[in-house]
């Protein structure tokens, strides 16, 4: 076995996706993309519904959440654009999750 070769990877190379020539991928990409602004929606909606946005731990813990959305969804559109995945995008998007992550742990 070598390293990086196995399950989600295809032929050991970084950056590519399973099912390389599959057709469906680029739009099993996006619909993945468009299915997290449900999420996003609702860590904006729910502090404001309930009036804790400002101030209150669970206002920042939503917002902190909100932070890990928009590059995951730059991630997936790029992988349905480049049909792979971008090792800048997710970087960013690992980035991204891991500074909303650390300000959650603080609310």
């Amino acid at each position: 076995m070598v390293v990086g070769e196995g399950l989600g990877v295809h032929g050991g190379k970084w950056g590519s996706a399973p099912y390389w020539k599959n057709p469906k991928l680029p739009m099993a990409q996006v619909v993945a993309g468009l299915l997290m602004f449900g999420p996003l929606l609702m860590a904006f909606w729910t502090p404001w519904r309930h009036n804790c946005w400002r101030g209150t731990r669970t206002g920042y813990i939503q917002l902190s959440f909100a932070g890990t959305v928009p590059f995951s969804v730059l991630n997936h559109f790029g992988h349905a654009f480049c049909g792979r995945w971008v090792p800048v995008l997710q970087k960013l998007d690992r980035s991204f999750i891991a500074l909303s992550s650390i300000a959650g742990s603080y609310a």
